[in-house]
């Protein structure tokens, strides 16, 4: 890995050593070798929290691939609306077997291949190569800082307890970390079939304050971005929620639950800070085991030994089926 990094940072300032463009793309029929180790449980109760706790490997794994043409201009394009024969070229997140239908270790692969492919296409750019190699050097810091989040266990367990019982979750989030609110609503969603809303923070006054009392909970990712703007707009939402007796839940880097916490009454989960761009890898973790929690609270007993982070903790305690939750599959076949 040592290597590649020194690549990355010694790619040549035209881009013309970070980006191959064949061509064309000639696909041929290849065999899918596979440990059984790779597709089986394991050590862990469920595919997802294996998934999870596989992600320090799996983005290690991202990072050794090769980029094959990242591809100018760039358009986006819904994926369900994508099928894989109308690309001409693509970039592997070679992230492993997602056996859970709810994704995780393929979600946090993709914002690494983004940040790889911004690397690759805004080589030439003199003035941003200072903020280019803080990245990389990010980048390959971003497996071990993966390993201190999901120390967390228990603290996100615990947190799961006191949603057993509920019927929505809002998150809210700004910046980079908009889409980390997405996607933790979502997997809440998915898996635990809680009703939850991934919110612009920006839009808090338009509509979700409204629904905001002391009954509904909410969590609220404020950590650190490069210029701080992002991260004192969290802090003033944080007190607009507070003032509006909101139940919260303040995601923030480690040393800011002081900054966070207003009067001291927030729950505070506290993540490592690592360059803005990439920290919506870190804060999604926590996220993605609150969906295992249940309404039964016996279950929990059964699977605290090896329970992860809180979508995967609210699944599991409330009865629900973690890896093929209700109404769907790993693949849409139909349209």
């Amino acid at each position: 890995m040592e290597k590649v990094k020194h690549w990355w940072k010694a790619a040549s300032m035209d881009g013309a050593a970070s980006i191959l463009r064949p061509a064309s793309v000639q696909r041929a029929l290849s065999i899918l070798e596979m440990e059984v180790e790779q597709i089986n449980e394991g050590n862990y109760e469920h595919y997802m929290q294996k998934e999870i706790h596989e992600q320090p490997k799996s983005l290690t794994t991202t990072m050794r691939g090769i980029l094959i043409q990242a591809g100018i201009p760039v358009t986006m394009e819904v994926a369900s609306d994508l099928l894989d024969r109308n690309t001409h070229c693509g970039v592997h997140i070679n992230a492993g077997a997602e056996i859970g239908v709810a994704s995780t270790k393929a979600y946090t692969s993709q914002i690494v291949v983004m940040a790889m492919v911004a690397l690759a296409i805004g080589g030439d750019t003199i003035s941003c190569q200072a903020r280019r190699e803080a990245i990389i050097d990010g980048l390959f810091e971003l497996p071990s800082e993966v390993r201190e989040v999901l120390k967390l266990d228990q603290e996100m367990k615990d947190f799961a307890k006191l949603l057993i019982a509920e019927q929505s979750l809002l998150v809210f989030a700004g910046g980079y970390n908009y889409a980390t609110a997405l996607e933790g609503a979502l997997k809440v969603k998915e898996v635990a079939l809680m009703h939850s809303e991934g919110i612009l923070a920006g839009e808090m006054k338009h509509g979700p304050l409204a629904s905001v009392d002391e009954n509904l909970p909410i969590v609220v990712i404020a950590t650190r971005d490069a210029t701080l703007v992002s991260f004192y707009k969290q802090q003033s939402v944080i007190q607009q929620l507070h003032a509006h007796k909101g139940r919260l839940v303040v995601m923030c880097s480690k040393g800011d639950a002081a900054s966070v916490s207003v009067g001291g009454t927030c729950r505070v989960i506290e993540v490592p800070q690592v360059e803005d761009c990439l920290q919506p890898v870190i804060n999604v973790v926590p996220l993605q085991s609150p969906g295992a929690l249940a309404r039964n609270f016996d279950l929990f007993k059964i699977f605290v030994k090896k329970l992860s982070l809180l979508a995967y903790h609210l699944t599991v305690l409330r009865g629900y089926n973690v890896d093929q939750p209700h109404n769907l599959a790993k693949s849409v076949t139909t349209q």
